[in-house]
């Protein structure tokens, strides 16, 4: 086994919920933050239906939240019962995402969230870091990717910027 960076695990993650949109389950949403200590990146993949609406930043989850599945760069090498190497592929995290996130819930079409999820992820990809939503250590609790010299990703269809609620 190879060890894995987990910067570059989190850009895979991330990664594999494209490809998820890419075939047909447009309807996952990721909610990506810091740790209180800043060690650690999180990340939450879970249905649409599983995030608050009327969240302003669009990263928040229901309280009656079933499906979301939550991880931690502190788990390393493990997600969710997959193993985590330098070889791993996003599609291989792919498919293991769609044997977790129910079918039903996660299929069919949101162009919007699509191809602001791929401007996001673009960003995270040329910044070389993950994008973060919230960390709960700072405020405001916002989308922002890598240093403050990378520009923020636009506004997440449906949702107005800076105006996010915690």
């Amino acid at each position: 086994m190879t060890a894995l960076d987990p910067r570059q695990a989190t850009l895979t993650l991330l990664r594999a919920v494209a490809v998820l949109h890419a075939r047909g389950a447009e309807q996952v949403r990721v909610s990506p933050g810091m740790a209180p200590s800043g060690m650690y990146w999180r990340l939450t993949v879970a249905p649409a239906s599983d995030f608050d609406p009327a969240h302003a930043a669009g990263h928040q989850l229901l309280p009656s939240a079933r499906h979301a599945l939550a991880w931690s760069t502190g788990g390393l090498p493990d997600f969710h019962g997959l193993t985590l190497t330098s070889r791993t592929t996003a599609e291989q995290v792919a498919d293991h995402l769609a044997t977790l996130l129910p079918a039903a819930e996660i299929a069919g079409p949101d162009p919007a969230y699509k191809q602001w999820y791929a401007g996001l992820l673009a960003a995270s990809e040329a910044a070389g870091f993950p994008a973060i939503a919230f960390s709960d250590s700072w405020e405001p609790h916002d989308w922002q990717v890598g240093s403050r010299d990378v520009e923020p990703p636009p506004p997440l269809p449906g949702h107005s910027p800076g105006a996010a609620s915690s």
